[in-house]
């Protein structure tokens, strides 16, 4: 689970701390292991996690150590567009109007 803390943080710090291992369960409190201690806490200030086991034996292990193939490398080649999209910093497409375009 993570744990939520009760104070005003800053814009880029996080508002929860975790995952911690749940040891035991109760109606409306749980107790947890908080860098080895064990805590009692309401479930009010706590957010389920979901760790899978696969992703973190993947992480432990790194890239595999394979040596580079230059005849299994993609190219990736430009598309023929000849009239790019202009789009905005949000992400939205910029059309103008065909009348307000310069030679067309």
């Amino acid at each position: 689970v993570f744990l939520r803390h009760g104070t005003v943080r800053g814009s880029l710090q996080p508002p929860y701390d975790g995952p911690f291992r749940v040891i035991e369960r109760g109606d409306k409190t749980f107790v947890i292991d908080i860098y080895g201690k064990n805590s009692r806490v309401s479930i009010d200030r706590l957010k389920p996690a979901f760790i899978l086991t696969d992703d973190k034996n993947l992480l432990q292990k790194g890239p595999p150590n394979e040596p580079f193939d230059e005849r299994t490398a993609v190219l990736i080649l430009p598309s023929d567009k000849t009239e790019e999209t202009m789009r905005t910093r949000s992400g939205r497409r910029v059309r103008f109007h065909n009348r307000f375009q310069a030679g067309k």
